[in-house]
């Protein structure tokens, strides 16, 4: 879709957890996302992934209110920010 900047598959292996990887790879597509004229950044993400929530909210993404299951039986909130 024209203006959006979907994100998925952003993982840090588990023994790199809490080094700040996660947050640079965020960072660094969100930057290049507005370098190339793009409006919003939407994702999805495991409801039970309180990790990613917490690097997404820091990253100025809020929760739209969107929620399903993925097809695969994994339950997915949805979260949004303009860039």
């Amino acid at each position: 879709m024209p203006g959006l900047c979907h994100i998925a598959m952003i993982f840090v292996a588990p023994e790199r957890w809490g080094e700040g990887i996660g947050g640079r790879a965020l960072g660094g597509v969100l930057e290049e996302a507005c370098s190339r004229g793009y409006e919003r950044a939407p994702l999805w993400t495991p409801a039970d992934n309180a990790r990613a929530q917490r690097l997404y909210k820091r990253h100025g993404f809020r929760r739209t209110g969107r929620e399903k299951d993925d097809g695969l039986g994994e339950w997915i909130v949805h979260y949004e920010r303009a860039l």
